[in-house]
């Protein structure tokens, strides 16, 4: 899939990262290591047949950027 439009990012001391955060469960504005969520202004939408894209299985979170931030603080 390919979104194409314009994205706008809505940093932490905007006052609408509650209102955008209360769509992804388990994320809050206090969440250490958060620095904005994008919103995607989508202008065209396009999708695939699904013929060459591979078969895939979730399998687990990635724990990258919990590890990383978990040896910073804010200030860093």
């Amino acid at each position: 899939m390919r979104v194409h439009g314009r994205g706008e990012p809505v940093f932490r001391d905007d006052p609408r990262p509650p209102g955008l955060l209360a769509r992804f469960p388990g994320a809050d504005a206090r969440s250490h290591g958060l620095r904005a969520v994008i919103v995607v202004h989508a202008e065209l939408i396009r999708d695939t047949c699904g013929y060459p894209v591979p078969r895939t299985a979730y399998e687990e979170d990635r724990d990258l950027h919990e590890r990383r931030f978990a040896r910073e603080d804010d200030a860093s």
